[in-house]
C-alpha cells in the first residue's frame, strides 16, 4: 500500500482531524499544486483543470485541519472521484 493509499484511507475514515502537511502531500499526489495567497489562505489547483480548485486557510497554531474545512475537503474529493 502506497503512502497515497494510506492517506486516502485515513481521510475517508471517521476522523476529527487531519494533519495539514499530509493533506498537502495527498493533494500533490492527486495532481494539485498549492499556491499561497494573502495571509494564511492557500488554493490547490489541479494541474489538468484550472477550474478544479480547493480553497483553504492554513491551520494555526496547530498543523491540523478539522471541522467544516475537513468535511468540505472530504466531500469535494469524493465528488471528484479521488476517494473511491
Amino acid at each position: 500500500m502506497t503512502k497515497s493509499d494510506k492517506l486516502k484511507t485515513k481521510l475517508k475514515g471517521d476522523i476529527k482531524t487531519f494533519v495539514f502537511d499530509d493533506l498537502v502531500t495527498l493533494l500533490s499526489q492527486l495532481g494539485y499544486q498549492m499556491h499561497e495567497r494573502a495571509g494564511s489562505r492557500v488554493v490547490f489547483i489541479h494541474q489538468d483543470d484550472d477550474s478544479d480548485r480547493i480553497h483553504l486557510h492554513k491551520p494555526h497554531p496547530e498543523n491540523t485541519i478539522k471541522g467544516g474545512a475537513l468535511k468540505a475537503v472530504k466531500t469535494y474529493l469524493l465528488e471528484k472521484g479521488h476517494l473511491t
